[in-house]
């Protein structure tokens, strides 16, 4: 059971406490020996500082007898009576010796030094709280402590800072060291050891203390041991900010929107780019930028191109690799039954025929007959629109001998069918993040992201690539988009493609990671009602309908926290019209 002392010389402060109910033995101030205290006692009256802290470091209470006393009474014995007009209370107070001083050290330092400073963290499954603040602060030396789960995380944080960072390595004029922790990680072997390091730290100079890593426990035991001996700040990447913690009347840092890119910040969570379509020729973006109009044509048309639909008996699909082929092979009674589903069809049916090597050796020229079509319906209008941007060519619509009209024409090549394909959909969302207006290197689409070298031992597959349609950086946020174009979203591989995003968000991402699903169709609360709630519960945003689509550039900006500089497809709305050649409807 705990024990109560209360410490005084004074026969006042006795009589005090017995008058307002303090129950503890008496000791008087010679005799008391902290020694005795044991956790959980309290101590309480008037202790010098260190034995107070001695007693805070036994694991005791310490609770000050506290009061206001006039000028002219201080130096005085005061009765029980006078006390209790001072306001006389017991207060608690924590107490901590924090090591032999020497005057000097008080002295304020020069400017100069701060860029031999010290910043000590410890490694945590999550990286990025621990690279920011080395982005942001000056510093020559890194101690990293690791305990034996972290280690790896550890040495992965040094490998990024020398490669992808260019922080440390030869040249740098910085070093790191990497400490392990001790096998024991109690409190109090927690404490022991880093009231050690600090020791050992504070001979390096000044120190910076990052304790947003390690769990609780250690970021604990190291802010008792660096206090007053270190600035003590925590990364919010939440906020954006560095909150200095020992000094309350200084700002916050604001972390830098643009210090890492896109490939940096996949670096740190582990994973490196094999394929972008950044690696991609420029005359390829030129030709996404030419075709931007119809792009977005396509995309706030979807919804009506999928109404035009036709009686399946007697239409038919042809896929042939000549035009004299064309006339001699039928499809009857293919699937789809719109003008949209039939092309996504076709064009699928080319690149995997074409995949499969079946135009090997000669252009890819896949030749397509669709028959009983109806002009009016938008056929025409969109094989023309196609044609000029050179998606496909020899395009035919023409009456044939039932009465109806025949469409034919043959995809020019693989870039062609890959678009047709539902391709437009994800150059639509390259072209809404391009209007963002942020820095090159921060977004990009058709990603395969694989892990990092030194990681991929790990994998099932060194090859094992994770698909990004399209991903944006900005203030240090992941955004990652799955652009799903058709009926795809509503099929039965729904819930496959929701499961699929929440894992990418999450382990590419990190805990910042947002992700978005982009869909062509337009959904409803009652049709699509468990697909809506599955990507809410996975904290995933589901971008449809012709409204949110035209606006999607605004949502991005906003979402990433970026100023809107050319919001895409902004003007072009006022000038575009639909395949029947009224002005498209945004609600």
């Amino acid at each position: 059971m705990s024990k109560r002392y209360f410490v005084t010389r004074h026969r006042g402060a006795v009589t005090w406490a017995a008058s307002n109910g303090v129950r503890a033995r008496k000791v008087e101030m010679e005799n008391f020996d902290p020694g005795v205290v044991h956790p959980g006692d309290v101590v309480m009256g008037t202790l010098p500082v260190h034995i107070a802290a001695e007693v805070n470091r036994r694991g005791g209470h310490y609770w000050h007898l506290t009061m206001e006393v006039p000028m002219a009474w201080r130096g005085q014995e005061l009765s029980a009576e006078q006390m209790q007009s001072f306001g006389a209370c017991l207060r608690e107070f924590g107490v901590q010796d924090l090591g032999s001083r020497v005057s000097h050290e008080a002295e304020p330092q020069d400017d100069p030094l701060d860029e031999d400073r010290t910043q000590v963290c410890i490694a945590s499954a999550q990286l990025l709280p621990s690279v920011l603040p080395l982005l942001t602060l000056p510093w020559r030396r890194l101690m990293i402590y690791a305990s034996a789960d972290m280690r790896e995380r550890a040495e992965h944080l040094e490998r990024v800072l020398s490669g992808s960072l260019g922080l440390l390595g030869k040249g740098s004029g910085r070093e790191c060291r990497i400490v392990a922790m001790p096998q024991r990680l109690d409190w109090e072997g927690l404490r022991h050891f880093a009231r050690e390091q600090a020791q050992v730290c504070l001979g390096h100079g000044p120190l910076d203390f990052n304790l947003t890593g390690g769990n609780k426990l250690m970021s604990l035991a190291f802010a008792d041991a660096f206090r007053s001996q270190a600035r003590l700040f925590y990364c919010s990447t939440d906020a954006g900010t560095l909150e200095v913690l020992d000094a309350v009347s200084q700002a916050p840092t604001p972390l830098a929107a643009d210090r890492l890119d896109l490939a940096s910040y996949l670096a740190v969570q582990g994973y490196e780019v094999v394929r972008s379509q950044r690696d991609a020729p420029p005359a390829a973006v030129d030709r996404i930028r030419h075709r931007a109009a119809l792009t977005a044509r396509l995309v706030l048309c979807a919804s009506q191109l999928e109404k035009q639909s036709w009686n399946v008996q007697g239409r038919e699909l042809c896929l042939a690799s000549t035009e004299a082929e064309l006339q001699k092979v039928r499809a009857v009674d293919k699937p789809s039954t719109n003008l949209l589903g039939t092309l996504h069809q076709l064009a699928g049916e080319a690149r995997a025929e074409a995949a499969n090597g079946k135009y090997r050796g000669r252009p890819f020229r896949p030749w397509v007959l669709v028959t009983d079509v109806r002009p009016e319906d938008g056929w025409k209008e969109l094989l023309q629109a196609c044609e000029e941007v050179g998606l496909i060519a020899e395009h035919r619509l023409e009456p044939d001998q039932r009465g109806g009209h025949c469409a034919s024409f043959r995809f020019r090549n693989d870039e062609g069918a890959a678009y047709l394909a539902g391709g437009y959909l994800e150059e639509y969302v390259w072209l809404a993040l391009d209007g963002v207006g942020l820095p090159a290197t921060h977004f990009d689409a058709n990603l395969g992201v694989g892990p990092a070298g030194h990681l991929r031992t790990r994998a099932k597959s060194s090859r094992e690539l994770n698909e990004l349609d399209a991903a944006a950086l900005w203030n240090n946020r992941l955004l990652i988009i799955e652009c799903k174009a058709g009926g795809k979203l509503t099929g039965p591989e729904s819930q496959a493609i929701i499961h699929k995003l929440d894992q990418l968000k999450d382990n590419v991402g990190g805990t910042l990671g947002e992700g978005w699903v982009v869909a062509s169709r337009a959904l409803s609360e009652s049709g699509n009602a468990d697909l809506l709630q599955r990507a809410d519960l996975n904290r995933l945003r589901v971008i449809h309908g012709v409204a949110e689509l035209a606006a999607l550039g605004e949502r991005l900006a906003k979402a990433l926290g970026h100023a809107n500089e050319r919001p895409w497809p902004g003007k072009l709305l006022t000038q575009l019209r639909d395949f029947s050649g009224k002005p498209i409807r945004l609600t």
